[in-house]
């Protein structure tokens, strides 16, 4: 099973403490132990677990919708069945946006990053280009603004004309895989500003060459 692999989203009292007396919040888990609680209470199934990890974060609480959303993916996890590559690529992309959110820069970029992996198995081309943009804007505050720019063109990239069994999509099937507008417009105007710091990085670097 890949999902829930290596991604570590449970809390410890520990790390809390260390977190306060450090102040090195990416090693503080951004997972609440009340919401692990409630989230293992509240939910029996992959699918409720998702449903209310939604709605708290449409409410303005990533912390609370992490903790449901890593107990959809163990609740998969544990399923008899296959893994459900398609819930896991929603929900690592749901979760990259949430460690967005509360500032985990190194685990928003995994998070995102295994989003894009399910979704280049399953096919899914707008959580793909969601899970990338999450993971530009991830890797822009580590500082790495050209893979940052990078994964913004891709996302902002020409959508494929076929399926991956090479069945070409029908006009209806392929507008639905554009970007709605309001993405468009937000895809170009950190396309262009990330082009600008990766230029001003690049010259930068060269003329930090140039002085030795």
């Amino acid at each position: 099973s890949m999902a829930g692999a290596g991604m570590n989203l449970t809390v410890e009292s520990e790390d809390i403490k260390k977190a306060e007396r450090t102040g090195d919040v990416e090693n503080m888990s951004p997972i609440r132990v009340d919401d692990v609680v409630a989230a293992q209470e509240m939910c029996q199934d992959a699918a409720t677990a998702k449903a209310e990890g939604n709605e708290r974060f449409a409410k303005g609480d990533s912390a609370g919708a992490l903790a449901f959303w890593a107990r959809a993916l163990r609740l998969d996890r544990e399923n008899d069945g296959p893994d459900d590559m398609a819930l896991a690529a929603a929900l690592y992309g749901n979760i990259a946006a949430a460690l967005v959110k509360l500032g985990f820069w190194d685990r928003a970029e995994q998070a995102a990053s295994r989003a894009v992996a399910y979704c280049d198995v399953v096919e899914n081309v707008n959580v793909r280009r969601r899970a990338l943009y999450r993971r530009a804007l991830a890797r822009e505050k580590r500082r790495d603004v050209a893979r940052a720019y990078s994964d913004v063109l891709e996302a902002r990239g020409p959508r494929p004309n076929s399926r991956g069994d090479g069945v070409p999509f029908s006009t209806t099937q392929a507008q639905k895989l554009d970007p709605p507008p309001a993405e468009q417009k937000l895809l170009k105007r950190d396309m262009m500003r990330l082009r600008k710091l990766t230029k001003h990085a690049d010259e930068a670097r060269k003329a930090r060459v140039k002085r030795r």
